[in-house]
């Protein structure tokens, strides 16, 4: 069963990773796994990068 997660917890992992945070130290911090954060931040940057080019 795949777990839902609440989108402002995506949005406060990703700001934690660009503020530097490693996916180890977000894994234990928020009991989330490092494949889904890393996903979770690999969509936010290439959403950036779609906006950013209109």
């Amino acid at each position: 069963m795949t777990k839902k997660y609440d989108v402002e917890l995506k949005k406060q992992l990703v700001h934690a990773y660009m503020q530097g945070a490693g996916y180890s130290q977000l894994e234990k911090e928020y009991d989330v796994a490092k494949p889904t954060i890393y996903r979770w931040v690999k969509k936010y940057n290439e959403e950036c990068k779609y906006t950013s080019k209109s």
